[in-house]
């Protein structure tokens, strides 16, 4: 089996392309942030974003299902334009690309926000210091970061009703959000007790 290819360079810009290419988009740009893609259309100033989820299922060993992540800057982003926003799953089947495009609505169906994680990066040479940046951004999950990181994913709890698990209620408020949405409460909330506990 060869290398799985994890870039996604080809695929954003044969999707460009595509996209110049139906007619329909007259401005497309690849950028960083907040989508892989923004793009305009004819007589529309508003923008329009494509986010690419790349796979190379040819060289997968599981060639049914793709798993992945979008962050929480893209969810912020669709939901904030869910009329104007895609996700687009890209693969190559015999050197052809195909590109099969998602709402907001309909991608969440296939997500979940798993419990928050603590990344680590420790030098195996006893001989490095680790050093310190000014300004730096990392938030250093202290005990009290961690408990309050605990409390707050406690506070959700999924609803395996009639919409098959994508509704999640919030405890205090008995108020139901899907699972992207949750992102931003997750964010808003999170923060503002972090900044209160530096």
């Amino acid at each position: 089996m060869k290398k799985i290819d994890k870039s996604d360079i080809e695929a954003k810009q044969k999707f460009k392309e595509y996209l110049l290419g139906s007619g329909s988009f007259v401005d497309v740009q690849i950028v960083k942030s907040p989508a892989d893609i923004i793009a305009k259309k004819h007589n529309d100033p508003k923008p329009y974003y494509f986010e690419i989820k790349k796979t190379d299922i040819e060289n997968r060993k599981n060639k049914n299902n793709y798993f992945g992540a979008a962050t929480l800057t893209e969810w912020a982003c669709a939901w904030e334009n869910e009329s104007r926003f895609k996700f687009v799953v890209a693969y190559k089947n015999n050197q052809d690309w195909n590109f099969k495009e998602y709402t907001p609505s309909e991608f969440v169906q296939f997500c979940d926000i798993p419990p928050f994680k603590v990344y680590f990066n420790i030098p195996l040479d006893e001989n490095k210091i680790r050093k310190t940046r000014k300004n730096n951004k990392k938030i250093i999950p202290s005990k009290e970061i961690i408990f309050q990181m605990k409390t707050f994913f406690s506070n959700f709890k999924i609803d395996n009703k009639d919409d098959g698990g994508t509704n999640t209620n919030w405890k205090e408020s008995g108020m139901k959000y899907n699972v992207g949405e949750i992102y931003f409460l997750v964010i808003l909330t999170l923060m503002k007790e972090l900044i209160q506990c530096l």
